[in-house]
């Protein structure tokens, strides 16, 4: 079986949540603030929920699949992009970041993955129209 580029890059950014809500959740568990001011445990959740669908697609559930992509691409705008770059119009600013890099890396990797999941969803439905 052989994974195109798309999925690859899908789970590059599924790796990357993990990571950057895991390590949040690990500064917590050791007594320190997170990284953000989101619920990592939460993130960790909602990176699998994409994890899942992502896989169907490599499985070839086509159908599941390409239901999902456009669900799954609005709400990581929604979710994952947009209230990181609300955190700068807040009154508090940047202060629920365990840093400026840490508010920069939430930010870099849901837009990278809101790039990845809008270019699948378009070749997906642009390749059976």
């Amino acid at each position: 079986m052989t994974v195109s580029s798309s999925f690859v890059h899908q789970l590059i950014w599924v790796g990357l949540g993990l990571a950057y809500n895991g390590a949040s959740a690990l500064v917590i568990a050791l007594g320190g603030a997170g990284l953000a001011p989101t619920n990592p445990v939460a993130g960790i959740v909602f990176v699998l929920v994409f994890a899942a669908f992502v896989m169907a697609g490599v499985f070839g559930w086509t159908r599941i699949y390409k239901t999902a992509l456009p669900v799954l691409s609005l709400a990581l705008i929604g979710a994952g992009v947009l209230p990181h770059l609300m955190a700068l119009t807040a009154g508090a600013g940047l202060s629920g970041y365990a840093s400026p890099l840490a508010w920069g890396a939430a930010l870099a990797i849901n837009v990278y993955g809101a790039g990845v999941f809008g270019i699948a969803t378009w070749t997906a439905y642009r390749r059976t129209a």
